[in-house]
């Protein structure tokens, strides 16, 4: 059994560990601010539009979702990167079918397909009418 004492001993330690790799997450993380509703830095959003086929009549803009985690062992690495996405959206906004173009880092694209699963783009619409399109997004990783 662990004395009370050794417990506290430890979560100190975790304590420590966590406002570390947060504190560096915190200060280190760059990538394009953007207006949104969603509940996380904006540090690591996406640019504000998605390029999309076939043009859609107003471009497509990310309205919410939660930013992606920068991967621990490329920020421990000190490694900027970036995850360009082929991504399609349907009627209502809502990516599908989340692709990696072309990435720096695998993790760097797994990371934002997981954030992703959540996000919500204006509906895309063309001549008047909500459609599906293909969309490409490029999500950067950094510091500043």
């Amino acid at each position: 059994m662990i004395s009370i004492q050794r417990r506290f001993q430890i979560l100190r330690c975790v304590r420590r560990a966590l406002i570390f790799v947060l504190g560096l997450g915190a200060i280190g993380c760059a990538g394009t601010v953007v207006e949104r509703t969603g509940t996380h830095s904006d540090r690591l959003m996406p640019t504000r539009t998605a390029s999309c086929q076939p043009e859609t009549d107003q471009p497509v803009e990310f309205l919410s979702g939660r930013s992606p985690i920068y991967p621990v062992k490329r920020l421990l690495a000190g490694e900027t990167g970036y995850a360009q996405i082929s991504f399609e959206l349907d009627e209502r906004g809502i990516p599908f079918n989340i692709d990696n173009h072309e990435s720096s880092h695998p993790s760097f694209y797994a990371h934002t397909k997981e954030a992703m699963t959540g996000w919500k783009f204006t509906p895309p619409q063309i001549e008047g009418s909500y459609a599906k399109v293909t969309c490409r997004l490029r999500q950067k990783f950094g510091f500043r």
